[in-house]
């Protein structure tokens, strides 16, 4: 995994986004699971990090066809597999928790709903997570009795 590792830390630094750095990297015959844990690792997660985000590996499909990669990186990308997840200071995770605690009061709710809001907070973008759980205040009190 190492030298595609390097190749994609390469394509990030030559401006690359994650998504066009797996585009570029997959091929025939490298297993797309070992594209993006790369890409992962590029883009600064852990090995270990990375890797359990992609696990199980036996949910995953089969390989995509060479006409299909571009709707895969996108999907991979959209699922959050290629965002850097932080650990947040002491003083942040008070914050994640008054946050987390809102979005579970939001609950339940229409699948994929939350989604950008638990990559934002996976992110550390605590600020941007805040306005998201503002804005499915306001979708979800629409749905309110």
């Amino acid at each position: 995994m190492g030298d595609i590792t390097e190749e994609a830390r390469a394509l990030l630094a030559g401006g690359a986004t994650a998504q066009e750095a797996f585009i570029a990297l997959w091929r025939p015959g490298r297993p797309y699971y070992d594209v993006t844990l790369a890409v992962s690792v590029a883009v600064g997660n852990s090995v270990e990090n990375a890797a359990e985000r992609l696990e199980p590996r036996s949910a995953w499909a089969d390989e995509p066809n060479a006409d299909e990669i571009a709707a895969w990186a996108e999907t991979l990308e959209g699922a959050g597999y290629f965002d850097l997840h932080v650990e947040l200071s002491a003083e942040q995770e008070l914050v994640a928790k008054e946050l987390w605690r809102g979005f579970q009061g939001l609950l339940p709710m229409p699948s994929g709903l939350g989604h950008h809001f638990l990559r934002l907070m996976d992110a550390g973008h605590l600020d941007e997570a805040r306005q998201e759980l503002d804005r499915l205040h306001s979708v979800t009190s629409a749905w309110a009795p």
